[in-house]
């Protein structure tokens, strides 16, 4: 995605990822260091991609201040036995 266009990247995600193209959606914000990028990619990877180990640390890494952010990861560790 090209430096001009950030604003773009997390809405154009979500449009391919409700579009059944969860791999073109994690390209887009997989590598992305803020925080609703981080969360986006943690619930591609998860329910996307059904890859649920490689979720954990993006949505480790998302907004952790958001009650439903929290929740989510709480039901991805329960899934992955880790409580």
């Amino acid at each position: 995605m090209p430096a001009t266009l950030p604003g773009i990247v997390k809405p154009l995600a979500l449009w391919l990822a409700f579009r059944s193209r969860p791999e073109e959606a994690l390209a887009l914000v997989e590598s992305r260091p803020d925080a609703s990028a981080r969360r986006i990619a943690g619930l591609l990877l998860w329910k996307g991609l059904r890859d649920g180990p490689r979720a954990v640390p993006h949505l480790e890494a998302g907004p952790l201040e958001d009650p439903v952010a929290v929740v989510e990861l709480d039901e991805l560790y329960a899934e992955l036995g880790f409580t």
